[in-house]
């Protein structure tokens, strides 16, 4: 079907009259309901046929209207509005005195992407399939090709981790649409994006979806989705949530948070059975101007969605989480003399002002002593000999936030020997933060967005232990991947150890 404006207004004016369609009965109608169908790697001759179809498709939806819920600026608004405006204003820029139902779709889908923002990061991974689901329906109706695929890029490969050269060809190529200029420096000659920050995958770990520290959902939103966010883009590109979707490799890079997801799932990774989870409902537009109330429990199983991928990640089988008794958590030690913040889960939050006494991270490497509250016995022989077994030691960073993103991840170190080179594939690096997810945005200079990042240091601590490296407690060093952007002023809110 053609999307034209007189269909797209009728079919919107149904939609938001009417009740929704039923989604096993809308997914019956569809034309892409032949069969299942497969997503390919970018890196794979199918998937590189796929991105030259995808290129037209974006050249078509960069020339449409604003306003037109198939154009690029409607997507990439879905996600988050422009970082120099904020909703309202947008609406109004792009709609004007038009008729309030030629707004309607964008009211209801601008700024709503999960995980990010006021947004809470439990739905952050459903909300994406849903967005990547119907964004690929409207690929397929932009281009009248029904077997369009949306392809996924493989970063998980560790030779994949350069921008697929299909993204990054200059405008006079066939895949023009597709080039950004505007990414971070050498990522469009072939670097690769760890320059920015390094990948992990120790998501695809987690025993459960949603706790402790994030689970499986808010680690992987924070890398590495966050993290290849942060190293592919600027502030104005991939680096910072409103402008992240205008880039065309956003999509891809997507598409494969989702099928780490499924690898999850594959490898015996449960997903929430909570009703109010499920039932939790999205707006987007099917690909066809018409409006679909999307709830989660239709899409937390590819196989009924009619697509499934080429290949999936190895991962060792994930085993349900063991029910232990429960044993009275250690006091928690602080870092510096620092004050108690507010506690914070692994979510998102929101501060309304800078947290007093907040450490300031910068362009060199700095160096943090944790040390044991006063009242503590102790402490070091504690965290050396944490037992049971079922008890781990955990190293939280709480309150990462920053006005102005820095560009660049850190590395963490635990006991780094002063005078030694940070270096992230040494023995006293435990992984990276960055402020994709902790960056303030438009309409909220007043407030910061801040993120938490839970590392387990179990194994590290007794390696130090055996090597007698904890006889002066336990350090942290931060130190960037790269140089940070001059202006901003990354900070971290507090620093905890606890014992579980």
């Amino acid at each position: 079907m053609k999307l034209t404006r007189r269909n797209f207004l009728g079919a919107v004016g149904a939609g938001t009259a009417a009740a929704a369609m039923p989604f096993d009965l809308w997914l019956e109608k569809q034309a892409h309901a032949q069969g299942v169908m497969t997503r390919y790697s970018t890196a794979s001759a199918e998937g590189k046929e796929m991105l030259k179809i995808y290129a037209i498709a974006v050249k078509i939806m960069k020339g449409r209207w604003a306003g037109h819920p198939h154009s690029w600026t409607f997507q990439w608004y879905t996600h988050w509005v422009n970082g120099n405006t904020n909703k309202t204003a947008a609406l109004n820029a792009v709609y004007g005195n038009r008729p309030p139902i030629e707004r309607s779709l964008a009211e209801e889908m601008w700024d709503t992407c999960q995980g990010h923002g006021p947004n809470p990061v439990k739905y952050f991974l459903a909300w994406h399939r849903m967005f990547v689901f119907y964004f690929e329906q409207i690929i397929r109706t932009t281009t009248g090709i029904n077997h369009f695929t949306l392809p996924y890029w493989p970063y998980d490969e560790t030779d994949k981790r350069v921008i697929p050269t299909e993204f990054r060809n200059g405008s006079s190529s066939a895949y023009g649409s597709l080039y950004v200029g505007n990414r971070n420096s050498g990522i469009n000659e072939g670097q690769s994006i760890e320059r920015y920050g390094a990948l992990d995958f120790k998501c695809m770990t987690e025993k459960s979806f949603l706790e402790p520290g994030g689970g499986f959902n808010g680690k992987l939103n924070q890398n590495p989705h966050g993290q290849v966010h942060v190293d592919v883009g600027t502030s104005t590109n991939m680096g910072q949530i409103p402008y992240a979707a205008n880039d065309p490799v956003f999509w891809t890079h997507h598409c494969q948070v989702d099928r780490l997801w499924q690898s999850w799932n594959a490898a015996g990774g449960k997903n929430p059975d909570d009703d109010n989870f499920k039932n939790q409902k999205f707006i987007f537009d099917d690909g066809n101007g018409m409006r679909v109330v999307a709830k989660i429990s239709d899409f937390l199983n590819i196989s009924t969605l009619n697509y499934k991928y080429d290949t999936l990640m190895d991962i060792p089988p994930i085993e349900s989480p063991m029910l232990v008794a429960s044993s009275e958590k250690a006091p928690a030690f602080v870092a510096g003399a620092m004050k108690a913040a507010e506690k914070h889960g692994p979510a998102t939050n929101m501060l309304a002002a800078e947290i007093p006494g907040a450490i300031t991270l910068g362009a060199a490497p700095l160096r943090i002593p944790v040390n044991p509250n006063a009242e503590m016995v102790a402490p070091m022989e504690m965290l050396s000999k944490a037992a049971p077994a079922s008890q781990n030691i955990y190293l939280i960073l709480k309150d990462v936030y920053t006005a102005d993103s820095p560009g660049v991840a850190y590395g963490v170190y635990l006991n780094l020997p002063e005078g030694a080179a940070p270096d992230p594939s040494g023995e006293y690096y435990i992984g990276s933060i960055n402020f994709f997810n902790a960056t303030s945005m438009p309409g909220m200079k007043a407030m910061f967005m801040t993120d938490s990042f839970t590392f387990n240091i179990t194994d590290k601590v007794k390696d130090l232990d055996t090597k007698q490296q904890l006889s002066d407690g336990i350090n942290v060093t931060l130190s960037p991947f790269n140089t940070p952007d001059a202006k901003s002023s990354p900070k971290i809110g507090r620093i905890e150890i606890i014992v579980e």
